[in-house]
């Protein structure tokens, strides 16, 4: 029932950030149109690419050591190692990424500069791994809707006032330096994990060597769902990358509901996998039958709204994102169908086949791009990201035999019927 909860919290947080965000977000492309959102969306995605990277595939590790953890100490102990390898990490790349623009001279070198900075604060998300281990995410979650409100409202006095591109970029900054304090705020009583002297050197090693392999899989994961802006970008044209944005900013709109789910259950996972075998895979099953009951029901909205929703949220100017739109939005069904199996993998401490599945995805990705960008554009990106996730998150499941299970799970999970029979013999609201 906690777990429920937390859901509930959880997704009323989405569903304000959702709210907030096609709001600013239709009133800042309508302003900058397609060739200057382009670049505004491109510098966007190149921090999402980083923000992974920094993570240093520490989250399902982090919370399953502070769900076993033993002591407070323990537990304070696990986080402050975790948050200064992602600052130390996080400072890194934003050195090397901004001064290679720099050298490169790009145009917009300052404001794509000032973007990859905010990424010295995403290390302060491991307060969301804290809360998450011990299921207590309402806190967290009005703090985080609070940044949110005020972040939005700065936004849409720039674009009222018709700012230069230049203090867009400075308005993600403060947005991450928001969420920064409040999470700060949010935990500094209950948990203070950033007193340096709680940093232990033998668990960093730990960590870092079984993450690795997951920071690979989470830096190839998150190039082959990136990568098609970027290859846009090179192959096309700044426009093209402007109106795939926005078809993709629609399709991903809601999947804080399917993420939220997958967050809040985790602990759970990890827990029945000590109890019983059986209720532990049957569990992963009901979550996927979920998972995909909610996607399917989302592909069908989408496409027979597309052109509606792109008109009313964005205008005539990016029509040519509906055809993107009916096209990328299947790509969800995959991605989470893959993320939960990502949960059993980090429970069973096999995430050497997330790697495995991810490069897949990526090299299929850089294939599919290359033929079909400069013939079709964007929606071409959206065919070759969809082909991507079905090879990563489905068919790569059969290459290796300690997850082939995983793929017949996936399979059954997509009769909706057995949601229903499978919620009741399992007790669903358990978790």
């Amino acid at each position: 029932m906690k777990a429920l909860s937390n859901s509930i919290w959880m997704m009323l947080e989405k569903v304000l950030k959702l709210g907030l965000a096609l709001i600013v977000t239709a009133q800042i492309a309508r302003y900058l149109g397609p060739t200057s959102y382009g670049v505004f969306s491109l510098s966007l995605t190149i921090l999402a690419i980083l923000t992974v990277i920094s993570l240093s595939g520490l989250n399902r590790i982090t919370v399953r050591e502070v769900v076993e953890s033993i002591s407070t100490e323990d537990t304070r102990e696990i986080l402050t190692t975790v948050f200064y390898i992602r600052l130390i990490i996080s400072f890194l790349l934003y050195l090397i990424f901004s001064s290679a623009l720099f050298v490169y001279g790009y145009e917009y070198w300052l404001g794509y500069s000032l973007v990859f900075l905010s990424i010295i604060f995403t290390p302060f998300n491991s307060v969301d791994l804290y809360f998450q281990s011990v299921n207590k995410l309402k806190v967290v979650s009005f703090y985080r809707s609070a940044s949110s409100v005020v972040s939005s409202l700065i936004k849409l006095i720039l674009v009222y006032y018709q700012a230069d591109i230049f203090y867009l970029f400075l308005a993600v900054f403060i947005e991450y330096l928001l969420v920064a304090l409040f999470l700060f705020l949010c935990v500094k009583k209950e948990m203070n994990f950033f007193n340096p002297n709680s940093f232990s050197l033998k668990k960093a090693k730990c960590f870092l060597s079984e993450s690795w392999v997951e920071v690979i899989a989470g830096f190839g994961g998150i190039l082959f769902m990136k990568l098609d802006i970027v290859m846009l970008q090179y192959l096309d044209s700044s426009e093209s990358v402007g109106l795939y944005s926005a078809a993709t900013r629609l399709s991903e709109a809601w999947y804080f509901i399917p993420a939220s789910i997958i967050t809040v259950t985790f602990p759970a996972v990890i827990k029945a996998k000590k109890e019983n075998d059986g209720v532990y895979k049957d569990k992963l099953l009901l979550l996927m039958t979920l998972i995909s009951f909610i996607s399917l029901l989302s592909i069908a909205t989408l496409t027979f709204i597309a052109k509606d929703i792109v008109l009313f949220i964005f205008g005539e100017s990016y029509l040519q994102s509906a055809s993107v739109l009916m096209v990328h939005c299947w790509v969800c069904l995959f991605i989470f169908l893959g993320s939960t199996s990502g949960s059993y993998m980090a429970a069973e401490k096999l995430l050497k086949y997330n790697l495995y599945r991810n490069l897949i995805g990526l090299l299929i990705n850089i294939i599919a791009n290359c033929l079909l960008i400069p013939q079709y554009g964007g929606i071409g990106a959206a065919y070759a990201t969809l082909i991507a996730v079905v090879f990563a998150f489905l068919l790569s499941d059969l290459l290796f035999h300690p997850i082939r299970f995983l793929f017949f799970l996936k399979i059954k999970s997509l009769i909706p019927i057995r949601l229903f029979r499978k919620a009741f013999e399992a007790n669903f609201i358990k978790f």
